[in-house]
């Protein structure tokens, strides 16, 4: 029977261990995400970055937000929403806000009708319901 010594100094703690394990897989992944963006770029395999220009993605300069959609530009009121005009808010009505991506833009399609999008389409299902409502998107 073969017997050896057990040496602790030999042995790495869980704690280091970890460390090393841990060390070594963000430097290789880093690596690798350098070694295929140097590829990338030196093949020319990269698209193109090229800015829309279009007068719906156009914004205007707003004192408090920075910046808004312009207003009246494919169906936005008068206070940059895609929006029938609207004076203020009616103190009985209950308000939602929706805030959201292109579909609750009404955007399912470009340059779609606002008619058409669930926000709209909730405010007057509700006004059938002769609940008072505002819903601002």
């Amino acid at each position: 029977m073969h017997s050896e010594k057990y040496n602790p100094s030999l042995s790495l703690s869980v704690t280091r261990r970890f460390f090393y394990y841990t060390l070594f897989s963000v430097g290789s992944t880093a690596a690798l995400l350098s070694a295929a963006e140097g590829i990338v770029r030196f093949t020319g395999m990269a698209p193109t970055i090229a800015h829309i220009e279009t007068d719906e993605l156009r914004l205007a300069h707003n004192a408090r937000l920075g910046w808004q959609p312009r207003p009246h530009v494919f169906e936005r009121n008068n206070h940059g929403f895609h929006d029938d005009d609207w004076d203020g808010p009616q103190m009985d009505a209950y308000r939602i806000v929706i805030l959201g991506d292109s579909v609750a833009d009404g955007k399912e399609r470009w340059n779609e009708t606002y008619r058409r999008a669930f926000p709209y389409l909730l405010e007057q299902k509700l006004k059938k319901k002769k609940k008072p409502v505002r819903v601002y998107n």
